[in-house]
C-alpha cells in the first residue's frame, strides 16, 4: 500500500514534501488493517454453489 502510494508521483518526477510523506504514512496507518480484513475476509469466505 505505502509503495503504491509513492511510486506514481516519483515516476512522474514530482518531489514529495516532508507533510505529504506524513500524510501517506498516516493514512497507511489507518487503511491498512481495514483493508487487511476485506482480503482475509474475502478468502476465507465459503464458496458459494450455483
Amino acid at each position: 500500500m505505502l509503495l503504491n502510494l509513492l511510486l506514481k508521483p516519483i515516476a512522474c518526477g514530482k518531489q514529495i514534501t516532508e507533510e505529504e510523506f506524513s500524510g501517506v504514512l498516516t493514512n497507511v496507518r489507518t487503511s491498512k488493517r481495514k483493508a487487511a480484513r476485506d482480503l482475509l475476509q474475502q478468502y476465507t469466505a465459503p464458496e458459494q454453489k450455483e
